[in-house]
C-alpha cells in the first residue's frame, strides 16, 4: 500500500485553473463527467478509512482502499480497476458482508501532466469546484506546485471535509456519516445533518434543564418536610 501525495487547490476560478494546467504543460483527458461512489466501512470496526466503489464514467469503474495514521498527512492507497458493472461490484461488496457507509456523487474533468498522476477538477455538490494535484512523490509534488506558482493559501492538505465545514459550519463527524450527497438534494441532505445535530442539542438541553428543576423540586419538598416535622 502507498501513499498518495496529493493537496487540493481551492479559491481559484476553473478558467484560471485550466489555464494554468495548459501553460505549464497539461494535457486535457476528459471534460467533466459524473462520478458515482459507494463508500463502505473497513472490515473489523476500523474507522481509521474506507473501501470505495466509483464509477468513473461510462466504462470505468474502480476499487480502492485508503487508510488514514497519524504518521503522515498523505492517506495510503490502493486502487484497481474492475471489469464488472458498478452495480454488479455493488452487489458483490454487499454479499461479502461489508457495510455499506455512504453514496456519493461528484464531477471530474481529468488532465495529464509529466510530473503528475493525474491533475483533476473536482466539484463537489454545495461547494466551489477545486485543483487536486496527484504525483507519485513528495517531492514532484512540490515542483508541480512551485510550477503553477499557487500561494500557500490555495494548497489544502485537508479532506473535502473541511470545506465543507468552512461553508456550513458541518463539522467533520457529521459530514462523514452523511449516508448520501448528490447534485440533485444536496441542500436537504445537509440541512438534515445540520438540523438533527440542532435538535440533539436542543433535547439534550431540554433534558438536563428538566433534570436539574426535579432535582431542586425535590429538594425543596425534603426541606419542606423536615421544616414540618420539626
Amino acid at each position: 500500500m502507498l501513499y498518495e501525495y496529493e493537496c487540493k487547490i481551492i479559491k481559484i476560478p476553473i478558467p484560471k485553473m485550466r489555464r494554468i494546467i495548459q501553460t505549464n504543460g497539461g494535457t486535457k483527458i476528459h471534460n467533466s463527467i459524473l462520478f458515482r461512489r459507494y463508500l463502505f466501512f473497513l472490515p473489523g470496526k476500523r474507522q481509521n478509512g474506507f473501501i470505495r466503489l466509483r464509477s468513473e464514467g461510462k466504462d470505468r469503474v474502480t476499487l480502492t482502499c485508503k487508510i488514514f495514521t497519524s504518521a503522515s498527512k498523505y492517506p495510503k492507497e490502493d486502487e484497481i480497476v474492475l471489469s464488472s458493472t458498478f452495480e454488479q461490484a455493488y452487489s458483490f461488496l454487499l454479499n461479502c458482508g461489508l457495510k455499506e457507509k455512504s453514496y456519493i456523487e461528484t464531477r471530474r474533468e481529468k488532465w495529464r501532466h509529466p510530473l503528475a498522476k493525474e491533475i483533476v477538477i473536482d466539484h463537489w455538490p454545495g461547494i466551489d469546484p477545486y485543483m487536486e494535484v496527484d504525483c507519485e512523490s513528495e517531492k514532484n509534488l512540490k515542483k508541480v506546485l512551485d510550477i503553477f506558482g499557487f500561494d500557500k493559501d490555495n494548497i489544502c492538505y485537508d479532506g473535502v471535509h473541511e470545506l465543507y465545514t468552512n461553508k456550513y459550519g458541518i463539522v467533520k463527524k457529521h459530514f462523514i456519516n452523511l449516508p448520501r450527497l448528490d447534485f440533485k438534494d444536496f441542500k436537504k441532505q445537509l440541512k438534515y445533518k445540520l438540523h438533527s445535530k440542532t435538535f440533539k442539542n436542543k433535547r439534550t438541553r431540554s433534558s438536563n434543564d428538566r433534570n436539574t428543576r426535579t432535582k431542586t423540586s425535590k429538594n425543596r419538598t425534603r426541606k419542606c418536610k423536615k421544616y414540618k416535622y420539626k
